[in-house]
């Protein structure tokens, strides 16, 4: 996953897993990928602000904390993109969020094992999975 989306970025962002982010200066969450618009920063940690795209994977001691609160933060910080893969489903399926206002509305949704963005940048991903 992370090299389909490392070749559809441009120069000035860099896709990290697992960067510590803090959100509105009291909060820090780690998303499991990030894509970040300060290519080579040298950092413990991101601001919010800094982020082009969080992506969570659902595990089923996290799937209702990501949906609920990581998704409320995400919105607050004015994070443009979210994205939630679901690796329990097969084959695997994600929703890609654009925030809209102080809310996100989907954007694109993979229930076949591939997403495919148009926005941030132009990308198919293939989320693998139990079937493929």
């Amino acid at each position: 996953m992370q090299i389909a989306w490392d070749s559809a970025m441009s120069s000035d962002c860099e896709l990290l897993p697992g960067v510590n982010v803090v959100l509105n200066g009291s909060r820090l969450l780690i998303p499991d990928l990030a894509v970040v618009t300060e290519p080579g920063a040298d950092t413990v940690y991101y601001r919010g602000a800094a982020l082009l795209m969080a992506v969570e994977i659902h595990s089923p001691s996290t799937r209702t904390h990501d949906r609920a609160l990581k998704r409320q933060l995400y919105a607050e910080a004015g994070v443009p993109f979210l994205v939630f893969v679901d690796p329990a489903t097969d084959p695997v399926s994600a929703i890609c969020f654009e925030l809209d206002g102080d809310c996100y509305r989907e954007l694109t949704r993979a229930d076949d094992g591939r997403l495919s963005l148009t926005r941030p940048f132009v990308v198919t991903v293939d989320l693998g999975g139990p079937g493929r």
